[in-house]
């Protein structure tokens, strides 16, 4: 007989019984889960993985003198050469400083002399025109009007009106020192005027210079064939301040620059005569246009003039 076939009996009182079919019942809920177990022993080292991609550089580092070692105890120097090229502004300052590519003169007037080295001539109307005074310099030339009571007296110090031509290769730079002793005002009417001149008894049509007009403040003027350009300085000088006041106009005859005392007063990059014919002279004049008995007085302790020529004189 298939024991598949049997069925289950219980041993009740000595005696077999059968009993009956059981079937199973529904599987009951999952329990929680026990307590973690003791860890087992760590397995073996795996094999090294392959080598990542190289960081990005850090910031350089820093070390002490001390921290650097087998330096040499002396650094002696030792002979080498460099070209003109390789020392910025060196060509241009040996340029400047030849004094073969320049020509310089410094007129101080002693004695009365009226700057034989441009050939000056004093050039008046009415005024007084030049008188010598000492007042604690070595030479002083004081440009008066007078006293007469008559319009248009003037005074003044003059080159050849053409001598000196802008724009053809030679820088230009000439100061006056002066002081405005008794300068023009509101009733007392006229003008001063000196640097660049080609007149001395009107408006230049050529030339680079300081013009102070009656009560104003001093103007820097450029003037080509008649027509000018004109910036004011800022500033109307006191009857006992010695000015240093420098024109200065480049090489190429395109920019003028106004000083005193080194100190740039105003820049003019128009009107500069350097075309053809456009030649000017040095010089100063005042002028009083009112008819009163009022004296206008400029004094001038000296002139200095420099011309730098693009490249060294063969004589």
């Amino acid at each position: 007989m298939d024991s598949a076939s049997l069925r289950p009996y219980d041993f009740y009182n000595g005696v077999w019984v059968e009993s009956p079919t059981v079937s199973t019942g529904p599987q009951g809920p999952t329990g929680a889960d026990g307590p973690q177990g003791i860890q087992g022993e760590q397995g073996p080292v795996g094999a090294d993985g392959a080598q990542g991609p190289q960081g990005a550089v850090g910031p350089a580092g820093t070390t002490s003198w001390d921290g650097i070692t087998d330096k040499p105890a002396t650094f002696p120097p030792e002979a080498h050469a460099h070209p003109i090229s390789s020392i910025t502004g060196l060509q241009s300052a040996l340029d400047a400083s030849s004094h073969a590519a320049r020509y310089e003169t410094f007129e101080h007037f002693e004695n009365g002399r009226t700057a034989p080295k441009w050939s000056m001539s004093s050039n008046d109307s009415g005024g007084t025109g030049l008188t010598y005074i000492v007042d604690g310099k070595q030479g002083v030339f004081r440009h008066s009007t007078g006293t007469a009571a008559t319009a248009n007296q003037r005074a003044g110090l003059n080159s050849n009106g053409s001598a000196l031509h802008f724009g053809q290769g030679a820088a230009m730079r000439c100061v006056w020192n002066v002081r405005f002793a008794t300068p023009p005002d509101a009733v007392n009417t006229g003008a001063f005027r000196f640097g660049f001149l080609d007149s001395g008894s009107s408006e230049s049509t050529d030339g680079a210079f300081f013009r102070l007009f009656d009560a104003g403040n001093l103007f820097a003027v450029t003037r080509s064939n008649g027509i000018e350009t004109t910036l004011d300085c800022g500033f109307r000088p006191d009857a006992t301040t010695w000015y240093s006041l420098g024109v200065e106009v480049n090489a190429d005859g395109t920019s003028a620059v106004f000083s005193n005392a080194h100190s740039v007063l105003a820049t003019i990059t128009s009107n500069i005569p350097s075309g053809a014919g456009r030649q000017t002279g040095i010089g100063n004049w005042i002028l009083r246009t009112a008819a009163t008995t009022f004296a206008l007085n400029l004094d001038v302790d000296w002139l200095y003039v420099k011309i730098t020529y693009p490249s060294a004189l063969v004589l």
